[in-house]
């Protein structure tokens, strides 16, 4: 009798089914660290809408709307986020990132930040863990 070469059919379904338990543990995985990773964007977005408005507030009475900020856009630089400013005064501000697209799946709640900083509200805005890196 001949030895046997190759596999044997129920050997590359045995394979096939290990790979598969793998990706369907794997992949969700990778996709939560993938948002994760994503947020540093709205992080920096909100970031430079605070210099922005500093920058603005040198020249003006109050802070100002994103429209009458240089170099600050509706959206991220990755486009992961969308950026508001809500009730500009004279002496604050507040700067929402909110998520679009598949970042809408992450576990956080939109990021914030007013003139003294990022706003730490759970169930309104985003924790201090979610900040954290």
């Amino acid at each position: 009798m001949k030895p046997q070469r190759g596999f044997t059919l129920i050997e590359l379904m045995i394979v096939v089914a290990i790979i598969g338990i793998l990706a369907a543990i794997a992949y969700p995985s990778y996709l939560d660290y993938v948002r994760k990773s994503k947020r540093v964007d709205a992080m920096d977005a909100l970031l430079a809408v605070q210099l922005a408005q500093e920058k603005y507030r040198l020249n003006n009475v109050t802070f100002g709307q994103l429209t009458s900020l240089s170099g600050v856009s509706v959206t991220s630089d990755q486009g992961h986020y969308t950026i508001s400013i809500s009730s500009p005064s004279a002496s604050d501000y507040l700067v929402v990132a909110s998520p679009i697209g598949d970042q809408q799946n992450d576990s956080c709640d939109p990021f914030a930040l007013n003139r003294n900083g990022p706003l730490y509200t759970a169930g309104t805005y985003a924790s201090e863990e979610c900040w954290g890196r």
